[in-house]
């Protein structure tokens, strides 16, 4: 189905909640546990805390979304599929509710509410995650009109990898993948994992040299020190793995 695509790809489109002093006290002790989730106790003590807060609070879209946030997170750190499964569908029903209650449509509630349906849709199986997609597209796309700037381009880099990883009977289309790449770049051209991807594509389309310089070239005018969120750390790290002509990552 996702051309041997490894769903963990998922793991690097992951945003910083923003600390906002008029939330309630639960939310933001939250928050601060979710920024620390490179330690997993932390994040899984963050979902924790927001799930608590909606039994008593059920309608609060902030809490949903980072609810939402936090299920697809800690679902991904579980090798148990039954788990996984649980997570991510609690992570659903959370990002549909929350954009079903927002004022005005919310890209956080859209956006987290997808990731977790594809995610969810992967391990129900093929059939399953093909009756889906167009569904999850259609989410991801009303994301990116919304602010296609939240979580550095995040709507247009899931776009990308859906459309580059579907097989073409479903839709799949390596131009149209590079052209929400490219809007990526474009919006953020200083973000590693818009590059990352980009650099991915060029690799798995025999184009290894073209990456090699580019990644060189991005290297020599980005430091690892310069970012902040997790994910782009990591990604600059593959980044700079790919800079090395005897580890160029390969297709899956």
């Amino acid at each position: 189905m996702f051309k041997r695509l490894s769903l963990l790809f998922i793991l690097h489109f992951t945003s910083s909640v923003t600390l906002a002093e008029d939330l309630p006290a639960e939310i933001i002790s939250a928050d601060k546990l979710y920024e620390l989730r490179e330690d997993h106790a932390s994040a899984f003590k963050a979902l924790e805390i927001y799930d608590q807060y909606l039994k008593s609070n059920p309608n609060s879209v902030e809490a949903l979304w980072r609810a939402s946030m936090a299920n697809y997170y800690v679902g991904h750190l579980e090798d148990d599929k039954e788990k996984r499964l649980d997570y991510h569908d609690k992570g659903v029903k959370q990002g549909k509710r929350c954009h079903k209650l927002a004022d005005k449509s919310r890209v956080e509630c859209i956006f987290w509410y997808a990731t977790n349906k594809i995610l969810y849709k992967k391990d129900q199986g093929t059939l399953s995650l093909a009756f889906g997609l167009s569904n999850i597209t259609g989410l991801f796309k009303l994301a990116a009109k919304i602010d296609p700037t939240y979580a550095r381009s995040g709507p247009y880099r899931m776009l990308s990898l859906i459309y580059r990883k579907l097989p073409g009977f479903l839709g799949g289309d390596n131009s149209t993948a590079y052209k929400y790449i490219n809007k990526a770049r474009d919006m953020f051209p200083n973000e590693p994992l818009n590059l990352k991807i980009f650099l991915e594509f060029l690799v798995e389309d025999h184009k290894s040299e073209q990456a090699l310089k580019k990644a060189k070239e991005y290297l020599s005018n980005h430091q690892l020190s310069s970012f902040t969120y997790l994910e782009s750390k990591n990604a600059y790290k593959d980044i700079q793995t790919l800079a090395n002509p005897g580890k160029l990552l390969r297709k899956d």
